[in-house]
């Protein structure tokens, strides 16, 4: 057993994870997608956007609590497709993002939101609550949603989760929904690295077949 870390020291290192967090390499993406027999101006309207992300959210069959936190708005100086912002400042706060702002960057509206998830292995030999902080941005220009998250209970262990969700004109009335998921995960037992890759990986697969399922039932859930 490794020595029981201090609220102090537990608080310094998840300073210094998040401080990096902009630059940290994932150990893994992969993309996803689907195609709803809807508009892309309908689709949007009930899928896309800071308003609608609470009830995706939600939709998640893990998701056992969702909170909204806050709302503010960040200032980015490139596309928010390459952009990390979880941890970025609000752009009331901050001089260097107005500069950007006026340097040609654009503002974006962000969700800031706490969640638990029940995450289960082994076939329900191991279950539990995974506690997590993160932020959600819309570009309604392009129609693109970015998703980040950090676990927030778990002393030793690094993981985040980076998603981009793009909404496109797939022609015929239809709709391509798009994601890209990147993620990293590091814990101080180094064997449980890649059941915490495999899993993560498996759980956004299953999340997005339930959406797909749960919206077909709905009628999409749309009009």
């Amino acid at each position: 057993m490794g020595k029981k870390l201090s609220p102090e020291q537990i608080a310094a290192v998840d300073a210094a994870f998040n401080e990096r967090y902009p630059m940290a390499k994932p150990q893994w993406s992969f993309s996803l997608s689907i195609v709803l027999d809807k508009p892309l101006d309908e689709v949007v309207s009930k899928l896309g956007g800071l308003d609608n992300f609470e009830m995706l959210s939600r939709l998640n069959p893990v998701c056992v609590e969702y909170t909204e936190a806050g709302r503010d708005e960040v200032v980015l100086p490139g596309p928010l497709e390459g952009a990390r912002v979880r941890e970025s400042p609000a752009s009331s706060s901050s001089d260097v993002a107005e500069a950007a702002l006026v340097e040609g960057g654009r503002k974006y509206g962000r969700i800031n939101f706490r969640a638990k998830d029940r995450l289960t292995v082994f076939w329900g030999l191991l279950a539990g609550i995974v506690q997590q902080r993160g932020t959600f941005v819309w570009d309604e220009e392009k129609k693109l949603g970015l998703w980040e998250v950090t676990t927030t209970d778990t002393p030793g262990m690094e993981t985040w989760a980076r998603k981009l969700v793009r909404f496109v004109d797939a022609g015929d009335g239809k709709t391509r929904i798009e994601e890209f998921l990147e993620g990293y995960s590091k814990e101080s037992l180094q064997i449980f690295e890649g059941l915490a890759k495999r899993y993560t990986r498996n759980l956004h697969k299953y999340a997005h077949h339930y959406f797909k399922v749960k919206l077909a039932q709905q009628n999409s859930g749309i009009g």
